[in-house]
């Protein structure tokens, strides 16, 4: 018998063990571990920061959707800096012009999910200042009421009016924890005004 008849088959067979996908066994326990954030680049606390990109690399997979309710930038830009999704890692890009001597922080909320839907743990603030070193100022308290709510801080320096910084995006928005909790960080020297609305 000829051998070609021998060959065809063999190659045939190679082809398709070639072709199959490799996948993680179905089964097992389900996943109820909480993301981490495990680094930042350059790291949390870095001083004479001039803009450009901030790395986060959490401990697993995220869920692309969750990321863009869980992450804002504070205080609040009127062109945000864009964020962008690496799988286990996000990227923020800020821009080069940014205030001197600012504190700027990275808010990462209970929103975030993991691939399985697991959401962050407790909300994390990672901070960076252009200038020599980070503010320092907090404001924190007790919200009650049993809906989700959030919290809207303006920093009101310099207004005549006490009612006018309303006018106006507020500097910095946190979400408030199932306890009612909530804490703005990392905040300047200044007057401050704070409204909680229902979200």
């Amino acid at each position: 018998m000829d051998s070609k008849y021998f060959i065809a088959p063999i190659t045939y067979c190679f082809f398709i063990l070639s072709c199959a996908s490799i996948k993680a066994p179905p089964g097992g326990p389900k996943d109820e571990t909480p993301p981490k954030l495990i680094e930042v680049i350059p790291s949390i606390g870095s001083v004479n920061f001039n803009g450009g990109r901030v790395e986060l690399i959490f401990s697993e997979y995220l869920n692309e959707s969750s990321i863009f309710k869980a992450v804002s930038i504070l205080p609040k830009f009127d062109n945000e800096p864009e964020i962008i999704f690496k799988g286990k890692k996000i990227l923020i890009e800020f821009p080069k012009n940014l205030l001197q001597n600012q504190t700027y922080v990275i808010s990462i909320n209970r929103k975030l999910l993991d691939e399985h839907g697991v959401s962050f743990s407790e909300s994390i603030q990672a901070a960076f200042s252009t200038g020599s070193e980070i503010d320092r100022g907090s404001i924190s308290g007790t919200i009650y009421g049993k809906k989700l709510r959030s919290v809207l801080l303006w920093k009101v320096d310099g207004y005549t009016d006490s009612s006018s910084y309303f006018l106006n995006n507020p500097n910095y928005v946190m979400d408030v924890s199932d306890e009612g909790l909530y804490t703005f960080n990392y905040l300047s020297n200044g007057v401050y005004k704070i409204v909680a609305v229902n979200e």
